[in-house]
C-alpha cells in the first residue's frame, strides 16, 4: 500500500510533461526578483534561516495592513507552506468535530482525519473547525464577505473556529473581500494565505496564518520544528513583498481575459459541465479517459476523483498564458 499516494497536480516527476495545466499558480510565472532573491538565499546558506523571519513579517506587515487594514505581527506565523499550518492547526484546537464545506481542497479533511476529528463534508458552524476556501478548490466558487461574516458570526456564538483559506483571493477581483481586515476583532477566525499561487514559487514552500487567537498561536509556535522555513523562501518573499501590485495587477487581467476563452472552448463541445469560476483555474465535467489522452501528448491536468463528491469525469484546468491555452484546446480537439 503507498501511503504517500500523491492526490495533487503538479507531479512532473512521475511523467513526461511539457505543459502543467495540473497546478493553479499564477499563469506569469515565478517573477525573476523573486528567482534571484532565492538564488541569493542559496549562497548564504551556510548559516540558519532566521527563526523568527523577521524581515519577512516586518513586509508582510506593512503589505497587508496597506491592502486589508491593520495587522498586528503578533497574529502572523509562517509555515513550510500553508499545508504544514493546515495540519498544525488541527493538531491544536481543541474539540474533535471538524467541518469542511465539500468538494474542497482535500488536505483539510487529511489534515482533520489525521488529528483524529469526526469529520462533516458539509458547512457546518457547531463543529469544533470549520474549513472554508475562498475562492474555493475545486469549483473556484467565491463566497462574498458579507456572507462569511455572518458565518464568523454563527461560529462565534457556538464555540467554533472559522479557518479561512484565501491562497487564491489575490488573483481574483475580490480582494477587497478579503477576511483579513476582521482578524482583531475575531478571535475564532483563522486567515491562511500562501506565496505559492500569487507569485508561482510552491517548490519554495512558504505560507502563512493570520489569527488573533492566542492559544492557536502558542500552541503552534510550540509544536512547530524550528528553522522551517529555508532562508531562500524567506528571502524570496521578501523580494515578492517589494514588487509593488503591477505584478499580481498584470496576472488579474490576463487570468479573467484567458479564462473567458477557455470557458468559450470548453462549451464548444469539450464540456458537458462547466462550473463558474472566479478565480484562475476551472472545473468541469467531461468524458471519462481526457486525463490519459491529454497525458499521452505531454499536458497534465488534474483529475478530481479524488475530492469528495466529485468522480473521474471531474476535471480541473489552470488558466495559463494564451499561447498555451490554444495549445491545450487544440490537443484536446485532436487526441
Amino acid at each position: 500500500m503507498d501511503i504517500l499516494k500523491l492526490c495533487h497536480g503538479g507531479d512532473v516527476y512521475r511523467n513526461t510533461v511539457r505543459l502543467d495545466f495540473s497546478i493553479n499558480t499564477n499563469p506569469l510565472g515565478m517573477p525573476k526578483e523573486v528567482s534571484w532573491a532565492a538564488i541569493k538565499g542559496i549562497e548564504v546558506s551556510g548559516h540558519y534561516p532566521d527563526y523568527y523571519c523577521s524581515e519577512l513579517k516586518n513586509k508582510l506587515v506593512e503589505y497587508a495592513s496597506r491592502e486589508y487594514g491593520k495587522v498586528s505581527p503578533d497574529d502572523i506565523v509562517f509555515g513550510n507552506g500553508s499545508t504544514e499550518l493546515i495540519y498544525r492547526l488541527c493538531d491544536v484546537v481543541s474539540g474533535k468535530r471538524g467541518a469542511v464545506s465539500a468538494p474542497i481542497f482535500t488536505e483539510y479533511e487529511r489534515a482533520l482525519e489525521a488529528a483524529r476529528f469526526e469529520v462533516s463534508t458539509k458547512l457546518d458552524t457547531s463543529a469544533d473547525l470549520l474549513f472554508i476556501c475562498n475562492p474555493n478548490n475545486p469549483t473556484g466558487e467565491f463566497i462574498s464577505k458579507e456572507r462569511l461574516t455572518e458565518i464568523l458570526e454563527e461560529c462565534k456564538k457556538n464555540g467554533c473556529i472559522l479557518a479561512v483559506d484565501e491562497c487564491f483571493i489575490p488573483l481574483t477581483v475580490r480582494e477587497d473581500e478579503s477576511m483579513m481586515g476582521l482578524v482583531g476583532e475575531y478571535d475564532n477566525l483563522v486567515v491562511i494565505r500562501a506565496f505559492t499561487k500569487t507569485f508561482a514559487m510552491p517548490g519554495l514552500r512558504l505560507g502563512y496564518i493570520v489569527t488573533s487567537n492566542d492559544m492557536i498561536k502558542s500552541r503552534i509556535a510550540r509544536i512547530l520544528p524550528p528553522w522551517n522555513v529555508s532562508i531562500s523562501a524567506q528571502m524570496g518573499g521578501v523580494a515578492a513583498l517589494n514588487m509593488g501590485r503591477d505584478y499580481v495587477l498584470k496576472a488579474k487581467k490576463l487570468i479573467k481575459k484567458e479564462r473567458g476563452y477557455l470557458v468559450s472552448e470548453l462549451e464548444n463541445g469539450i464540456a458537458d459541465k462547466i462550473y463558474p469560476s472566479e478565480t484562475n483555474f476551472i472545473l468541469f465535467t467531461s468524458e471519462d479517459n481526457l486525463y490519459d489522452r491529454l497525458l499521452a501528448q505531454g499536458i497534465l491536468i488534474r483529475k478530481c476523483g479524488d475530492f469528495t463528491g466529485l468522480t473521474d469525469k471531474h476535471y480541473r484546468i489552470a488558466v495559463r498564458k494564451h499561447e498555451e491555452n490554444l495549445e491545450l484546446i487544440k490537443a484536446i480537439r485532436s487526441a
